[in-house]
């Protein structure tokens, strides 16, 4: 069986500088995945129709507050990193996001299109 490496749990100005590294260890091979989840103090109930193990995100009430958050989780390979950010942040978290993605879209490849006959023109 493989190890499952634990999710690291780091404050928001890390995680955006460790997502910058990661981008740019996935130039050569690789591929980054960033998730976001909304976030609440509560505990999910199980159903009792569900076959999931999962009971439910569970986040610790000093690190939100009690106020509504969302959590960013990223991975590369087998290195995971996430964050919390709260409501009141989240407006600055995603522009600095934004412009962290539009500094490392630069090795993106366009997609080939297949090139189509012209209709030729009927004259009569």
């Amino acid at each position: 069986k493989e190890k499952k490496t634990q999710m690291v749990r780091i404050d928001k100005v890390q995680f955006l500088f460790e997502l910058t590294k990661m981008y740019e260890n996935s130039r050569d091979s690789g591929s980054v995945v960033v998730t976001m989840k909304k976030l609440s103090s509560a505990t999910k109930t199980k159903s009792k129709y569900s076959r999931s193990k999962n009971k439910g995100m569970v986040c610790p009430q000093d690190e939100t507050s009690g106020v509504p958050a969302c959590l960013f989780r990223a991975t590369l390979g087998s290195k995971k990193i996430s964050t919390v950010v709260v409501k009141d942040d989240v407006e600055l978290f995603i522009e600095e996001y934004s412009t962290l993605l539009r500094a490392n879209m630069d090795n993106l490849k366009k997609k080939e299109r297949k090139k189509r006959p012209k209709k030729q023109a009927v004259e009569e």
